[in-house]
């Protein structure tokens, strides 16, 4: 097999771009708090650990969810789809979603129509208040 048709594994990076990305793009959600994005995470890992790219730790601190894999993830993520707003809420912007989904969609190819029952089921575990 040529080593130039391999296909390449999605970090969990781009996991996590993508994710967001469908979020906003098609579930049309532009707020999650950071409460809603660890919860949101965790219920699909829950669900389906096998979509994750590694394997995902989730601790609770006091009442709220944490993973130290998913905060750099995100953080890797903040220059190119995302920003914090003052209450650091992480905002999703729409059209800079859909520049990423087509960097994606060329990096990975048909991945990332794979994970859009991945993000459908990540925006119902956000609560409605989240919609903006």
């Amino acid at each position: 097999m040529d080593p130039q048709l391999s296909i390449e594994r999605p970090t969990l990076r781009d996991f996590v771009m993508a994710v967001l990305s469908l979020t906003s793009t098609i579930e049309g959600r532009t707020r999650i708090t950071d409460e809603e994005l660890y919860a949101g995470f965790a219920e699909l890992y829950r669900t389906h650990p096998e979509v994750f790219p590694i394997p995902m730790r989730f601790t609770h601190n006091g009442k709220r969810l944490y993973s130290k894999s998913l905060d750099t993830a995100v953080q890797l993520c903040l220059p190119y789809t995302i920003g914090i707003n003052v209450e650091n809420d992480l905002l999703l912007v729409p059209d800079t979603a859909i520049l990423n989904l087509g960097w994606l969609h060329a990096r990975y190819g048909g991945w990332v129509e794979t994970i859009q029952p991945i993000a459908h089921e990540f925006a119902c575990a956000i609560p409605q208040h989240s919609i903006q």
